[in-house]
């Protein structure tokens, strides 16, 4: 056994966790989308309640204080209220979610299940598609612009939303063409970075119906640029610039009042100047990674309405890219690129009558296609083509047992079978390798629900999910051979066992939405990295597993007429089961990028002003704790960090001028983990205005 050689560093700061954690004791949890104004939302009998808001997380619609899942929901409203770019500027206000961007790479975690290795450990969706990295956990960088709402689901939702929907599911929907009247949107903002560039971006909407109360086309248009902050000792200057360029249309038909017809297309490409890491003065000392990535999908769906049972189809194609090139200190460049092709089909039956009983059952089947190109210098070139072919069958029936009490029971049989191959040259040589296995797994879910009254929900649940194996990289197996270090050719799948129990309540006539949860987490045979050389190459291994113990709170509380708080918390003991042979791992280690605590709060405040103008203004305060990467022997921690928005504006329903400041405090901290010294930073403080226009 090897043993760590890192510095442990002390536990998450228990002053700064007190203080968070006496923030929130006088509340008992969620609901931090209450606010939101959404099309999905009922119309409200008073102006002090929190609007009940509507979801489709269970593939029907339910309210969501009725649902017996965790799931936080942000509407397009609340999104434009916090002044959200991009999907990773609001994900971690859902309790247990943590995002790590790199600028060229995004690592997500909920409820501590996070992976930077093997396929995707967490559900991620455009609509109704799925995006999955075959044996690369791949989260596309989504803009927020003009999004019905996002659904983050908590805790396995492997029997709905099969593999890799190990600590939760993501979903991202759009909203839908209207075809009853012509309208738009444009929205343009310019800031400037402290100590960087400037910023700007323009986005734009255009609905267009085509046929009255028929057909409909919606087009979407952003073009965005980061301005770079980080510099390059002795060399260049703001180096980390990212453009981004992202394309939509969506085209929907409605032929009678019991058929849909939709079809879609998204584009989005990125062009990443160089990574968001850096030292604690936002300087390098070399050159970072130069990378290129991006995502291409079309889908199309159909659905009827039959009498008692409602059916749809839904097609995806996903073309995903990601290309970079880079120099790794002792051995030369590094040229790399990865791409993805992926097809999916999935049918699926619901019940639409009234009665004790509800029912949902699918059949789902994706086709995907992986090839990796790898240049390392004086070291090795190789292909590697993969090919993933997976189906499943899967259902989830609930019965009212009585006006009280539900049981839901669900399960998903789910096969794949899995090829690859390797081929090229490294320092032993020519080689060439082949590898094929078969993957299959049944993941179960229970629930149990009782609901007294309107106003409450308490549930107890247990679910499980899993992903798929992989191969080891030929060429790491190559090298590994060559130092005498015995890597396996293959990793065996990976899953997940879960135990909830929760409660939902709405409290003081409607002005207070609570949500709480515990739960304990039991990940098995959970894939980690292995430095074959420190630094440079990696292989991969398995470990026993990871066990979580965790808590979550949430709340939506209407303070006033004009005025609305929403906040957050979550505390986890997250760590290995056993110490992990040949590795830096020891027992008792933290994941990577994994907060103990996290929690945020936020205000929101509108006030008439003049005519049917509104004053608005927003504010928001986030924490959480330092973060490891214990899979490298020489990382250290990262940092407590604290980050706070705010946003000021005038608006009504067609125009809107803003003034925001980012990063309030100008947090330099280091977000995720040190190697040694270098770590993901935010960007520093951003002072910027905004002018929105609706036709």
């Amino acid at each position: 056994m090897i043993k760590s050689s890192r510095k442990h560093r002390s536990k998450p700061n228990f002053i700064k966790a007190s203080i968070a954690l006496s923030i929130f004791s006088t509340f008992t949890i969620f609901a931090t989308q209450a606010q939101q104004e959404s099309t999905d939302i009922e119309a409200k009998e008073d102006e002090s309640q929190i609007e009940r808001v509507v979801i489709t997380a269970r593939k029907r619609s339910e309210a969501l204080v009725e649902t017996p899942v965790a799931v936080t929901a942000f509407s397009d409203a609340a999104l434009n209220d916090m002044g959200a770019r991009k999907i990773g500027d609001f994900l971690e206000k859902a309790p247990g979610v943590s995002l790590v961007d790199s600028g060229s790479f995004q690592q997500l975690a909920v409820r501590g299940i996070s992976t930077s290795l093997g396929g995707n450990a967490n559900g991620y969706y455009l609509n109704n598609v799925p995006f999955t990295g075959i044996t690369v956990p791949w989260n596309p960088n989504v803009q927020s612009f003009d999004l019905e709402r996002v659904e983050v689901l908590r805790g396995p939702q492997g029997t709905l939303f099969g593999e890799g929907a190990m600590g939760g599911t993501v979903r991202i929907l759009t909203n839908d063409p209207d075809p009853v009247e012509f309208y738009g949107r444009i929205d343009g903002q310019y800031s400037s970075t402290s100590g960087g560039e400037d910023n700007n971006s323009f986005r734009g909407m255009v609905n267009i119906p085509l046929m009255q109360d028929v057909a409909a086309l919606r087009v979407v248009a952003i073009e965005e640029k980061q301005g770079g902050w980080i510099d390059i000792v002795d060399g260049e200057k703001n180096y980390n610039q990212i453009d981004t360029s992202t394309y939509r249309t969506q085209l929907k038909i409605t032929p009678t009042e019991r058929m849909n017809i939709e079809f879609a297309y998204w584009k989005s490409d990125q062009d990443v100047g160089g990574s968001n890491r850096a030292l604690d003065d936002s300087t390098i000392q070399l050159a970072d990674s130069v990378s290129e990535q991006g995502y291409e999908q079309f889908s199309a769906s159909f659905d009827y309405e039959f009498d008692s049972v409602n059916f749809s189809y839904a097609y995806g194609k996903n073309e995903l890219y990601y290309d970079v090139v880079t120099d790794i200190p002792g051995l030369g460049l590094l040229d790399a690129g990865i791409e993805i092709k992926v097809e999916t089909h999935e049918l699926l039956f619901t019940n639409n009558t009234d009665g004790d009983l509800d029912w949902t059952f699918g059949y789902y089947y994706r086709d995907g296609k992986r090839e990796d190109t790898i240049f390392i210098e004086n070291f090795t070139d190789s292909i590697s083509p993969s090919r993933s072919e997976a189906q499943a069958i899967f259902g989830e029936v609930e019965y009212h047992l009585n006006k009280d009490w539900r049981v839901a029971l669900g399960a998903r049989y789910f096969e794949e079978d899995l090829k690859v191959s390797e081929s090229g040259i490294d320092i032993s040589g020519p080689f060439e390798t082949s590898y094929e296995d078969e993957f299959s797994q049944v993941s179960p879910r229970l629930i149990i629900s009782y609901e007294p009254n309107d106003n409450w929900l308490v549930y107890a649940s247990g679910a499980q999910g899993f992903r798929g194996g992989q191969a080891q990289p030929a060429s790491s197996v190559s090298l590994a051979n060559e130092l005498g270090i015995d890597l396996p050719e293959s990793i065996d799948s990976d899953t997940i066992t879960t135990y909830e129990l929760g409660s939902k309540s709405t409290l003081l006539d409607g002005s207070l939405v609570l949500e709480a949860a515990a739960y304990y987490s039991d990940w098995e045979d959970v894939p980690v990295r292995f430095e074959i050389i420190s630094g440079a190459l990696n292989g991969i291994y398995q470990s026993e597993g990871i066990t979580i113990a965790g808590l979550e709170l949430a709340l939506s509380a209407r303070l006033s007429k004009n005025l609305t708080m929403n906040g957050g918390l979550s505390l986890m003991d997250p760590k290995y089961s056993e110490d992990v042979p040949g590795s830096s791992i020891n027992k008792g280690d933290k994941p990577t990028n994994i907060s103990d605590v996290s929690a945020n709060l936020s205000f929101t405040y509108r006030q008439h002003a003049f005519q049917d103008y509104d004053w608005f203004g927003y504010i928001s305060g986030q924490y959480f704790s330092e973060r490891e990467d214990t899979s490298y022997a020489t990382y250290q921690a990262g940092d407590d960090i604290t980050l706070m928005n705010m946003r000021v504006g005038l608006d009504n329903y067609r125009y809107g001028v803003y003034v925001f400041v980012n990063n309030l405090t100008d947090e330099d901290g280091a977000i995720g983990p040190r190697s040694p010294d270098v770590a993901v930073r935010s960007q520093p403080r951003t002072i910027g205005l905004e002018l929105s226009m609706q036709f």
